[in-house]
């Protein structure tokens, strides 16, 4: 029979007791969807500056026009 030193079982132990509550903590942080949330929200968000921004752009192309347009006229 073949036998383990202390020394190998100390490391080994020491080993385990930082690798496994490191596993552990990894797993709870792949399976916490708490962020994904506030992820959405921002890229809503940036969906709804975009559709303002082009909307506001496109308006003030227009106004611009009109305004040139009765400006020209009253000289």
């Amino acid at each position: 029979m073949a036998r383990v030193s202390t020394t190998g079982l100390t490391e080994m132990r020491d080993w385990l007791l930082i690798r496994v509550p490191m596993l552990a903590k990894l797993q709870a942080f792949l399976r916490d969807e708490s962020g994904a949330t506030a992820i959405e929200y921002g890229l809503i968000a940036a969906g709804i500056s975009v559709a303002i921004i082009a909307v506001v752009n496109g308006i003030g192309t227009k106004l611009n026009t009109k305004f040139t347009s009765i400006s020209s006229q009253l000289k």
